[in-house]
């Protein structure tokens, strides 16, 4: 069976994509998969949260396109949020055994860099439920 060019080159760029996509987005993670996804959410995070501090900062009454490019900007930043809370720290939470609510701990401003450090060192499957057999 001969495959067609368009199918072709969608099974190597899938072959090639799927990596990166499973180690960006899959519901559980290791330690070093948690790091990569931490950083990743603050560096987007911080970017874009920067870009509208500096143009917010301008002392001249913004116009319709720097409203717009702001808006632009605070979305990404709150994109790298989620991405940060969902794919990382709930993602480690389901690795742990721990449940997602614990996610919440994110919002306590002293507790959520303790957090982050503790999901960090936490071994995978340390605190699952031990199935009995009988």
């Amino acid at each position: 069976m001969v495959l067609s060019t368009a199918g072709f080159l969608f099974n190597i760029i899938s072959l090639l994509t799927e990596p990166m996509v499973d180690f960006l987005f899959s519901n559980k993670v290791g330690p070093m998969g948690f790091l990569g996804r931490v950083i990743l959410g603050l560096v987007i995070f911080l970017g874009g949260a920067d870009f509208v501090h500096i143009q917010s900062a301008k002392r001249h009454m913004p116009s319709t396109s720097a409203i717009v490019v702001v808006t632009i900007f605070g979305l990404i930043a709150m994109g790298g949020l989620f991405y940060l809370v969902r794919f990382g720290v709930m993602a480690r939470l389901r690795s742990t055994g721990l449940s997602s609510w614990f996610t919440l701990l994110i919002l306590i401003p002293p507790i959520n860099v303790l957090f982050l450090f503790f999901l960090f060192f936490c071994p995978i499957k340390a605190f699952a439920k031990k199935k009995s057999r009988r």
